[in-house]
């Protein structure tokens, strides 16, 4: 493009012939994008698209491919929620999922105790998810917690970090993951370190890390701070509503954020965390039954736009 720059700029001066090469070379580069960037949106916005599409259209498109229009391969959530010592955590589970349901998210409320719980919950549910067809998933995780740690009945504890590396080694690539965890991440009475302590070869359980690519990791708090039940994760569930399939979601967490010290700037004083390791922009469709979504295709085909954007 520095080339393309100087061409234009250069307009007025004589330019070789081989110039002309370069800049009509260029031009007819940005029209191939152009019309590859055409074909994918229409693909993504007007075809009930299927896994084997998803996986073949995964390497030619700058975003992750979660279709306006489904049939089998869902958009899918699981709010995972812990009771114990949690009063109203079944109401409070049980409105983020309605809330997530209404955003075009299939949803599963599903109530952990312990450790070897929360696993094979995730193992089961991710197992029949992927089976079925899946474009997306959405974790919610609810619980009492300490920096990096979630906490379950009998003071059972969990690293965040295990339950990551969990959903993602079973995801593959093109199923891009959120994982939001309410929980508050105070240092613990044993463990007031810093994010990294010197000379360990390993970081400590209050760092959660993201090993694996194509992860969004929502904290409710940053390490060392406290959250308040609903405050993150409720702004979170009214920027889901608002998905309209332009907006990234990194411009929705910072929406979120926005939306959260608005409403009540005294009592939500906290600072929630977010990290990634996405590889191409996370785009959320409108919920399935808005106005934006009902955008059926009418003239070409799926098969016939497939061909032309894979056959370049």
């Amino acid at each position: 493009m520095e080339d393309l720059d100087y061409f234009v700029l250069s307009a007025g001066s004589d330019i070789s012939e081989n110039g002309y090469d370069v800049l009509n070379a260029y031009i007819s580069n940005i029209r191939v994008l152009s019309n590859e960037s055409k074909i994918l949106k229409e693909l993504i916005e007007k075809h009930p698209l299927d896994t084997k599409d998803i996986k073949l259209l995964f390497d030619h498109s700058d975003q992750y491919i979660i279709p306006h229009q489904e049939t089998h391969v869902k958009r899918c959530g699981l709010v995972l929620f812990n009771s114990d010592n949690r009063e109203g955590a079944v109401e409070e589970a049980n409105a983020m999922s309605e809330n997530f349901t209404k955003s075009g998210i299939q949803t599963k409320t599903v109530e952990w105790k312990r450790d070897y719980d929360l696993f094979a919950e995730i193992h089961d549910e991710l197992t029949g998810l992927i089976s079925d067809g899946l474009s997306l998933l959405i974790v919610l995780i609810m619980s009492h917690g300490t920096a990096g740690i979630l906490t379950g009945i009998n003071d059972s504890k969990i690293a965040i970090s295990d339950v990551l590396k969990t959903l993602r080694v079973k995801l593959p690539k093109h199923i891009p993951l959120i994982l939001i965890v309410q929980a508050c991440q105070a240092y613990s009475d044993s463990g007031s370190q810093s994010h990294i302590d010197a000379g360990r070869a390993e970081p400590p359980k209050s760092y959660v890390v993201l090993e694996r690519p194509h992860t969004l990791l929502l904290m409710s708090s940053v390490v060392g701070g406290m959250a308040v039940r609903g405050a993150f994760t409720g702004a979170m569930a009214r920027q889901f509503a608002k998905a309209n399939g332009k907006i990234t979601i990194n411009d929705m967490v910072t929406n979120a954020v926005i939306d959260m010290k608005k409403n009540e700037p005294d009592k939500y004083n906290q600072s929630p965390e977010s990290r990634n390791t996405l590889q191409k922009s996370l785009i959320l469709p409108p919920g399935i039954d808005t106005p934006d979504s009902q955008q059926h295709s009418e003239g070409t085909s799926k098969e016939s736009l497939l061909k032309k954007l894979l056959d370049k």
